[in-house]
């Protein structure tokens, strides 16, 4: 088998992955930063290397299929897979994609960015008395010198689980705050808001993260709780985007130091992860 070339038996599987992959490493070439380029790339990949039949030896031979193709559209999903993929499929991965670049190939011009260090610079929460059944979250980071963050908002009556994680794009942090506060406001509600030292607000959204994503799993949760039944439902869309943007949330975590082990089901939820739905 000739280096870059899909392993055999793969390869049809990998055929039917590759075309879509290269559309989407074409938006990835023409992202306008770094930011709009991961969200695309968490919404697609991470999704993917989730199915439960894409087992890792196929994820490198999708790697290995894409370098095959060459060109800037396979080598900027390869740079993506490297960063949402685990392990040995990272490091595949990423070695192919080294080799195409020093084959000459270009880079993708938001690569140095998406390596930059990330620093942790603030965790807003916000909630009410009248409403103790959510929360939500503002988290800003800085990289690059760009501060850029998350909104996450938490359902404690599913345990805690993250309903919506949605990127916050550079320079958009304040008016997203303004929006939370206008929402109470028109509710007519005195939301109390409370700034969260990092390491609290990273296992809180490690635990958000990963209720979500045990609501997910087809062979039940801790609680119970299980996804979607209908297959063709719209919800089905929504729950497989909110994987990609909570592995997203967990990247940025980490690469803040802050994503931590998940504590147990639940038990990142204020006061002691009573939960009704906890175990």
């Amino acid at each position: 088998m000739r280096a870059g070339q899909p392993r055999s038996e793969f390869g049809e599987l990998v055929k039917g992955f590759v075309p879509a992959l290269l559309t989407l490493g074409e938006h990835l070439t023409g992202a306008e930063d770094a930011f709009e380029a991961e969200r695309a790339a968490a919404e697609t990949l991470v999704p993917m290397l989730a199915l439960d039949d894409f087992r890792a030896e196929m994820a490198r031979s999708l790697a290995e299929g894409l370098a095959a193709e060459g060109g800037p559209a396979a080598l900027a999903v390869l740079r993506m897979l490297a960063e949402f993929g685990e392990g040995a499929d990272s490091d595949a991965a990423s070695g192919l994609a080294d080799g195409m670049a020093a084959s000459g190939v270009a880079d993708p011009p938001w690569l140095e960015t998406l390596r930059a260090p990330v620093e942790a610079l603030e965790f807003r929460r916000f909630s009410a008395a009248s409403e103790p059944e959510r929360a939500a979250l503002v988290a800003s980071f800085r990289r690059a010198g760009v501060d850029h963050g998350f909104l996450v908002a938490v359902d404690y009556l599913r345990c805690g689980a993250a309903d919506l994680v949605e990127p916050v794009r550079p320079g958009e942090l304040g008016e997203v705050v303004s929006l939370i506060g206008a929402r109470y406001a028109e509710a007519g509600i005195d939301p109390a808001e409370e700034v969260l030292d990092p390491e609290t607000a990273g296992r809180f959204l490690v635990g958000a993260v990963q209720a979500s994503l045990d609501h997910m799993a087809e062979d039940g949760s801790p609680c119970g709780i299980g996804p979607d039944a209908d297959p063709d439902s719209g919800a089905v869309l929504d729950r497989e985007r909110a994987r990609g943007l909570g592995a997203l949330l967990t990247r940025r975590l980490r690469a803040a130091g802050l994503a931590g082990e998940a504590p147990k089901h639940g038990e990142h939820v204020p006061g002691g992860g009573e939960s009704p739905n906890s175990p």
